[in-house]
């Protein structure tokens, strides 16, 4: 912390750990409040007023907004195939997403929203890509549940085995 200190006296803006702390704690009850409340909506009012906003935010507000794909997914994974196939879309572009964090939620949301094989690729897709630990964490986590042939052979690719 030394090196933020000095950095943050020369005017960098680096904060003590203490005020980080309070910080994050900050940003995580606020992410709580504007998920409880996105829950209580429908998910045709996510689909209309929610998701379109979402896609026009920049980085840091989407970042901010990251709770809707929580609450889409579970709002949608509840509902007919129609409506699980057209959030499992939603899901698979998000993961494209520049923020590692609205791509963990969207890693998430895929199993629940029963997967298939569009969704098996893209989380293949992305576990290729990735060298973020945690990410790679919740990608063979969502494989478990949704892998198939493609995820036994990338398995198979890795461990040297034949397919």
């Amino acid at each position: 912390w030394e090196a933020g200190e000095e950095a943050g006296r020369r005017g960098q803006g680096v904060a003590p750990p203490a005020e980080r702390e309070a910080s994050a704690s900050s940003r995580r009850a606020e992410a709580d409040a504007l998920y409880k409340a996105l829950r209580k909506r429908s998910a045709a009012r996510l689909w209309r007023e929610e998701v379109p906003a979402f896609e026009g935010m920049g980085l840091e507000e989407r970042e901010a907004h990251a709770p809707l794909v929580r609450a889409l997914g579970v709002k949608a994974s509840s509902r007919g195939e129609d409506e699980r196939a057209r959030a499992a879309g939603w899901m698979e572009r998000l993961l494209e997403d520049p923020s590692e964090r609205i791509r963990r939620y969207a890693i998430a949301a895929l199993p629940k929203l029963g997967g298939g094989e569009a969704a098996e690729e893209a989380l293949l897709a992305l576990l290729e890509r990735t060298e973020r630990a945690r990410e790679r964490k919740h990608l063979l986590a969502a494989l478990d549940k949704v892998g198939g042939a493609a995820t036994l052979a990338a398995a198979a690719a890795t461990l040297s085995l034949p397919p």
